[in-house]
């Protein structure tokens, strides 16, 4: 079935009224009757016929059933991090799909019940998985949603909040545990997250809003003081030192060990002993060079 989003598929079920215990009955009848001949590809013409009714009341019931959806969604959207109504609502239809399909009208249940738990785990399912940039295991998930509930809960009744242990023997959960899990629950933010809207407008993004670090022209000076001693103690070392350090650290891509003693044929437990010996001799020849004051801060990334 296709459908031009969200929003039109919620004015179109307003059209659709709530189906009773025998209309579903029906529908579910004309359903299966037409899935059981969907993978056919030549059908006679009363196939044909049962195909049409079977798609009519396949949509029938998608759209009487979408107000069922937003509800359910509407639940969770405050536990939803990331995901916005519409995902929701999205991974819900999925669901709703399903439910559908498997929806068994011989059991005397009403389609409502049977429907929302698909619809549930299929809205719970996409906060598990899509609600952080970081994913989360789902028990921790889980954890984190009942203490915020219990937290939410227990304020509205007492006027407090609760303690870490009363949070935790409501979740059955160690405190440490309960800790952990809070720590690595914050959700984080994207600095190319546009500000106050999508990312189809023309808003800054989180990252242009940051100030650069001021520029300092005696870091630049200091900088190319340390890359000449740093070249002029190089040129000290001997000669096998000097290529291995060059080959080592003269490269955007740093060689491995093992590339390095295959192109200048000794084995790679010299090249290591070379390089470590260098490595020794630079730090005393450079011991007395000042470090450089750049403010650290800074340029904390």
């Amino acid at each position: 079935m296709s459908y031009q989003g969200e929003d039109w598929l919620i004015k179109a079920s307003h059209n659709y009224p709530l189906l009773t215990a025998e209309q579903e009955i029906q529908l579910a009848r004309q359903v299966q009757a037409w899935l059981a001949i969907r993978h056919k590809t030549k059908l006679t013409k009363r196939e044909k016929a049962i195909a049409r009714k079977g798609r009519r009341a396949y949509e029938t019931f998608f759209l009487a059933n979408i107000r069922l959806v937003a509800s359910t969604a509407g639940r969770v959207i405050r536990v939803a991090g990331c995901l916005t109504f519409e995902d929701l609502m999205q991974e819900g239809l999925i669901g709703l799909e399903r439910a559908i399909v498997k929806f068994d009208h011989t059991r005397g249940y009403k389609f409502s019940t049977y429907a929302f738990n698909w619809i549930r785990q299929s809205i719970n399912r996409a906060i598990t998985a899509k609600s952080r940039l970081i994913r989360l295991p789902q028990d921790c998930t889980i954890h984190i949603r009942n203490a915020k509930a219990f937290s939410d809960a227990y304020e509205i009744k007492h006027g407090t909040q609760p303690t870490i242990a009363q949070v935790a023997e409501h979740c059955g959960i160690t405190e440490q545990t309960l800790k952990v899990y809070l720590m690595h629950g914050k959700d984080v933010m994207s600095l190319d997250e546009r500000l106050n809207g999508s990312a189809h407008d023309e808003r800054s993004t989180y990252l242009e809003m940051i100030p650069a670090p001021p520029s300092d022209d005696n870091i630049d000076i200091e900088l190319e003081m340390l890359a000449a001693h740093l070249d002029k103690a190089i040129t000290m070392l001997p000669p096998k030192q000097q290529e291995i350090i060059r080959r080592r650290y003269g490269t955007v891509d740093t060689p491995s060990f093992r590339a390095i003693s295959e192109e200048m044929g000794i084995t790679r437990q010299a090249t290591n002993q070379h390089h470590d010996s260098a490595l020794r001799s630079l730090r005393v020849r450079l011991a007395h060079v000042r470090p450089l004051d750049i403010p650290t801060q800074q340029y904390v990334a």
